[in-house]
């Protein structure tokens, strides 16, 4: 689908779709670094509220 953006240009399909894994990639990172803080804060106010 992100190949669609280069309007026909075949020479920019290849660039489009590594821009794309790219921002995959940097959208995983930051889900999973708001998973493990989230974790991370339920652990120690489970531990600190004892």
């Amino acid at each position: 689908m992100f190949s669609l953006f280069s309007f026909g240009d075949v020479t920019k399909v290849s660039v489009l779709i590594n821009a794309l894994s790219g921002l995959s990639s940097s959208f995983t990172v930051l889900f999973l670094f708001w998973t493990i803080t989230i974790l991370a804060k339920k652990l120690v106010l489970h531990h600190s509220g004892r």
